[in-house]
Parts: C-alpha cells; structure tokens; sequence
C-alpha cells in the first residue's frame, strides 16, 4: 500500500532520530519497514535510534539502516524502564550534540513521550498525538489510531513528511 505523500520534504542528507524505547522483538519488527523506507528515501541520512540498551544486540543486526544507537535511560512515568535520574542530563546533551534535523516519536500515541521527543534538540519534531490530547505540530503530527496496524504507522507518518513509505 502506498501513503500519500505530502510537500514537507527533509534536507537530503538529514540527521534523524527515532525513538522507539520498547522491549519487545515485535516491537521493533514493525518499526523496521518504517526505518527501511526512510534509508530508502534519504540513504545518505545519519539514522540514530533511541531505544533501551536490551535491545542492542538486536538493533545491531540492522546496521544498513542504523547509524547510531543510544541507550534510553528511562523517562518518569513510563514502565518500560525505571529512570536513571541522573544519566538523564547526560542523555539529553548527546542528543544535543547529534544537531538533529528531525526527532520521531514512534514510541506509541505519544501521550507520555511526545515530551521527551521535543527535548532532543531537533529542528523539527514528529509523531502521533491522541484525539483530545496537546498536538505539538498539526503539521508533523499524525492522529493516533488505535486500529492501524503498527506497522503502517510509521509509513502513514513518513507520508505526511514528504516520503514514500509504500514497505509494509
């Protein structure tokens, strides 16, 4: 299935990050076709991934549409992982560092995360928002659905970036 494809185009050789702090093997399945079609369409990007240090070693079998790997220390109020309080300051300074061009929150409906997104310090943010709940950009920010297939998401959301994500 192919997503339209809005006018919001990234700079071709962008740096993105994606964070996606969830445990599970399936979770991470379907966010790949997500990564595959933003290599696709900007292969000379710099993909960083957010995510817990559990699922490295998986993550690393994904180095064609990986760039870089950071280790999420955990975030109040969500139960993936109990915070690290104090790697946080630290954390949020290496996103920093990244100068990033854009954030994706793939992280879920974004109530608890959409937050965290916008402290990584890029030029643009984008995710998924609850009907109801803060939008931080309508122009980068998809309605949750709760019956959209996890892995057409991703894709939905890259549409409404300017790029093709016709992979699930």
């Amino acid at each position: 299935m192919t997503y339209p494809v809005t006018s919001r185009p990234l700079p071709a050789q962008p740096t993105v990050i994606v964070l996606r702090a969830l445990p599970g093997l399936g979770d991470w399945l379907c966010a790949i076709p997500t990564l595959r079609a933003l290599r696709i369409a900007r292969p000379e990007a710099r993909i960083h991934v957010v995510s817990l240090d559990s699922t490295r070693d998986l993550l690393g079998r994904f180095t064609d549409l990986i760039d870089g790997f950071h280790a999420f220390p955990g975030w109040p109020g969500l139960p993936e992982r109990r915070p690290d309080m104090r790697a946080i300051p630290g954390f949020l300074s290496e996103m920093h560092a990244l100068d990033a061009d854009l954030a994706i929150q793939l992280h879920g409906a974004g109530d608890r995360t959409n937050d965290i997104v916008e402290l990584f310090g890029a030029r643009a943010v984008a995710g998924f928002y609850r009907p109801g709940e803060r939008c931080p950009d309508p122009v980068r920010f998809l309605r949750w659905h709760e019956d959209d297939p996890e892995v057409r998401r991703g894709l939905r959301l890259l549409g409404l970036l300017g790029l093709a994500g016709d992979d699930d």
